[in-house]
């Protein structure tokens, strides 16, 4: 995932705020004042500012409105009816107009539902991509003391937007969510908490770590990387709370110029997962620590991280009451994926959930991370969560 987009993204977005979804946003109007993308007798695609108010009071200044982009089915305009919801979440540092106007991947959302919905792969439904990046470029759609509250503002301010604006069947039967990587994640994170607002989930290559997976990140790979890390974080634990919330943004965007995504993925894992309680700098705790010359891991904080991506069982055994109201659960992986700890996080997730009586299928395929994405969506995971979901009331 380290592109050369980030360099263009943070020239374009100031610290790294994010973009509008697309060409035509126009801030604080409803849909029907958003300049529309219209493809007789296809679809539409429309780019709209949500307010966020879980994001206020953040520590980072991240705006309280986010892009975002809602495909309407065709006969969206010629009907009365209401339709089914997906929600799709985006990957670390990727934004929503990647999957609307850039083809990233491949994928364009508009065409791609446009083609599947004349050929009857799926049926006609709203499809919903929600913003999930920020000057760290994730939010891994987790509710942070310091980056805000990522996962209240799907679940609650985007889910009633849509609501509100469009016409939906507004019940979890009829409401899917999925994402790749972060996303993926995410998508699994949100359903198995809040079941009464998703019924259906669909997972690309998401961050799963077994135990002892996360050791395996690349964020830890490297000595170095781990001596830059605890450097930095004793130069902000010196300088008062403002100075330090400067530089920090500074070092994120010298290191997103030097395409050093993993040390970005570093301090925002932490930000979100580890915060200091405190708030303040150096903003969260790390697993490492220096001892007598030699780094030492600290059992507790590396517990605070490995409850993110990691304890699954832990998941699992909180979550399985909500895991049974599921409709589907789909978890789709390369078994070729460069983050060699992805695969065998996503069999022991699987696993576990079949052990518990939880119905789950896991996809495999021989890929890498973001391999066949295009196909992957527009084969498996569209028309899936299309079966998947209530379509009429």
């Amino acid at each position: 995932m380290q592109r050369i987009l980030f360099v263009i993204v943070l020239a374009v977005c100031w610290l790294g705020l994010v973009c509008p979804a697309g060409p035509g946003t126009v801030r604080g109007q409803t849909p029907d004042a958003v300049a529309t993308t219209p493809a007789p007798p296809g679809g539409e695609l429309h780019a709209v500012s949500v307010p966020a108010p879980s994001l206020r009071h953040n520590a980072f200044a991240i705006p309280d409105e986010q892009p975002v982009s809602v495909y309407l089915p065709p006969s969206y305009r010629s009907s009365s009816r209401s339709y089914p919801v997906v929600y799709f979440l985006p990957g670390f540092g990727d934004l929503v107009h990647y999957y609307t106007l850039w083809g990233v991947y491949g994928f364009s959302l508009q065409p791609m539902m446009d083609q599947l919905i004349g050929a009857g792969s799926v049926n006609e439904m709203i499809v919903v991509i929600p913003n999930g990046s920020d000057f760290l470029q994730g939010s891994f759609y987790v509710n942070s003391p310091l980056a805000g509250d990522w996962e209240s503002f799907i679940v609650r301010d985007v889910v009633s937007y849509v609501d509100a604006h469009y016409r939906t069947l507004p019940a979890p039967a009829a409401r899917g969510i999925s994402g790749h990587s972060m996303g993926g994640f995410g998508a699994l994170f949100l359903a198995m908490r809040h079941p009464d607002v998703f019924g259906a989930v669909y997972a690309l290559s998401p961050g799963l770590a077994a135990p002892d997976g996360l050791k395996q990140h690349d964020m830890f790979a490297d000595p170095v990387r781990i001596e830059r890390t605890l450097a930095l974080m004793d130069t902000l634990s010196r300088l008062p709370e403002q100075e330090a919330k400067l530089l920090l943004m500074s070092r994120v965007n010298g290191m997103l110029n030097a395409a050093d995504l993993t040390g970005v993925f570093a301090i925002a894992y932490g930000i979100t997962f580890a915060p200091r309680t405190d708030g303040k700098p150096p903003f969260f705790e790390y697993p490492y620590h220096a001892v007598q010359g030699t780094v030492a891991l600290d059992p507790v904080v590396w517990a605070r991280w490995e409850s993110g991506f990691g304890d699954l069982a832990g998941k699992v055994r909180d979550y399985k009451s909500n895991l049974l109201k599921l409709n589907a659960v789909v978890i789709d992986v390369g078994t070729r994926d460069e983050h060699a700890w992805i695969p065998p996080g996503c069999r022991e997730f699987a696993r576990l959930l079949t052990a518990n009586k939880i119905a789950c299928r896991l996809v495999e395929f021989e890929g890498a991370h973001q391999d066949q994405l295009k196909q992957r969506l527009e084969e498996h995971l569209l028309p899936e969560l299309s079966r998947a979901l209530k379509h009429t009331p």
